[in-house]
């Protein structure tokens, strides 16, 4: 019998994908000059009114739908106050007393192929602080206030995780959620996806304890995964020998792969939460709640599971490209017009070509110059023959480049395959008249020198062969 449980809650803090941040029109993006996106709003100036914004709170009811949890009919906003340098205005305004959404839940898979379910305590909004970045050529730490404002939802767990694993495993299925939704990028190395994990231990059959310990602001699954695999195994060994454990917070050093105590953990009082006056409550109806739930996208659990039961794709497949909104736009768009081709090969030429642009370019500059359409007409091109596939890579770089329509690139570059065999024959002999030692190799046995052969005949053709078609010829050619 286990002589101990590990409980862990999680809050996930999410930047929503918006032009604009919480309540103001300051630029939310990311990045930017220090202190270049902020105004006295933001910046938390004396007189300054703060000003809903309308799209962060559609997000956060399009969540709460996805996630089954009630949408509260009447919301509002408080002050939760701390001190530190990042938060000009000695408060951050968030949701407490009537958060925007309640309950809910998350299912993860587990090894063994079950499902557990993780229950939401609740989902509500609010402002992101600044950022603190250490100068090191003069040693000061400076403050940018262009992160401060930007909208987040803080998406908080009831405790029902019970190892590091399961964890990693929930923050991956919500951020799979939240991209596929188009809520959020969730990327972590920017800070737009990070979480806060308490944890704490008791013996099965005990009473969940209070005390626990925080760990604050992690960024990736690998810190999530160090962090509670050690905070456990020190809180288990704790508990065995009978120590008195406190609610503390901690901070995860990745240089160090330690725990660093930073203070005892605040609790609500800490905080002296009251309500906001500047923000009035705001009545969200059911015909709005009904109005955002038909503009919801199709979830990627639901997709992943109709990609393989419609197209075919293995598991695996159906996985990787559900839960990307553009590479699922991708294959969606193309798999409909192209009924005929296989669904795996379109798959391939995403998870090889596409992701090869992405990897050169940076995924923005390709979303906006491969969308959909030039990415079908490009495919089905190669489908019909009149494009071989060296030349529909060639193609989809182009298009990623410069945002080129396809059938104008390959008629303004002449790039239709040849399908006059006498042309082709011609190119083959003068091939063969120059390799005259690579011919003599293939004539004594060396089959391997074809494939030499054939790109020589390939590159005199301008790369506009079949290369079946080529093969062909040459063998022929050959043998005569």
């Amino acid at each position: 019998m286990k002589y101990y449980e590990i409980n862990i809650g999680i809050e996930a803090h999410v930047e929503i994908k918006t032009s604009s941040k919480l309540f103001c029109s300051c630029l939310s993006a990311y990045g930017g000059q220090p202190n270049s996106r902020c105004c006295p709003v933001c910046t938390g100036m004396p007189g300054a009114l703060p000003i809903l914004n309308q799209k962060a709170l559609e997000a956060g009811i399009k969540i709460g739908i996805s996630l089954k949890s009630s949408i509260s009919r009447v919301t509002d906003f408080d002050r939760k106050h701390y001190f530190y340098p990042d938060l000009p205005k000695g408060y951050q305004i968030t949701q407490f007393y009537h958060p925007l959404c309640t309950g809910g839940y998350v299912n993860i898979s587990m090894e063994d192929g079950s499902t557990k379910r993780i229950r939401l305590k609740q989902i509500h909004i609010e402002e992101d602080s600044g950022k603190l970045v250490t100068d090191k050529n003069c040693g000061r730490t400076l403050v940018d206030y262009n992160r401060s404002g930007i909208p987040l939802l803080e998406i908080v767990s009831m405790p029902d995780l019970s190892s590091a694993d399961e964890a990693v495993e929930y923050l991956k299925k919500l951020k799979k959620i939240l991209v596929g939704l188009g809520i959020s990028d969730c990327e972590m190395n920017k800070g737009s996806y990070r979480a806060d994990i308490n944890i704490s231990v008791k013996k099965p059959g005990d009473v969940l304890s209070e005390t626990k310990t925080e760990i604050k602001n992690l960024n990736s699954f690998k810190a999530i995964k160090e962090a509670l695999a050690l905070e456990a195994e020190m809180l288990k060994t704790a508990t065995i020998r009978g120590d008195i454990i406190s609610s503390i917070t901690k901070r995860w050093d990745e240089d160090k792969e330690t725990l660093i105590h930073m203070r005892q953990k605040e609790n609500n009082a800490d905080y002296r939460y009251i309500h906001e006056p500047d923000i009035p409550a705001v009545e969200i109806s059911q015909d709005v709640v009904d109005w955002i739930a038909k503009q919801l996208s199709e979830l990627p659990e639901d997709k992943k599971n109709r990609y393989i039961s419609d197209f075919g794709l293995s598991a695996e497949q159906a996985e990787e490209i559900s839960s990307d909104p553009y590479v699922s736009k991708l294959f969606s768009v193309t798999s409909q017009s192209l009924k005929r081709m296989d669904a795996s090969d379109i798959y391939n030429w995403i998870t090889g070509p596409v992701y090869s642009q992405i990897n050169r370019l940076g995924r923005e500059k390709v979303e906006m110059n491969l969308t959909a359409d030039k990415f079908n007409k490009t495919i089905y091109l190669y489908s019909q023959g009149r494009i071989n596939r060296m030349t529909a890579e060639k193609v989809l770089r182009e298009i990623s480049d410069k945002g080129a329509d396809p059938v104008s690139t390959i008629g303004d570059k002449d790039m239709e395959v040849i399908t006059d065999r006498n042309i082709l024959r011609d190119a083959v002999k003068k091939v063969i008249s120059k390799e005259e030692d690579a011919v003599q190799e293939y004539l004594n046995g060396k089959e391997k020198v074809i494939q030499y052969l054939t790109g020589r005949c390939m590159k005199e053709t301008g790369g506009r062969s079949d290369p079946e078609e080529l093969i062909s010829i040459l063998l022929d050619e050959l043998v005569n």
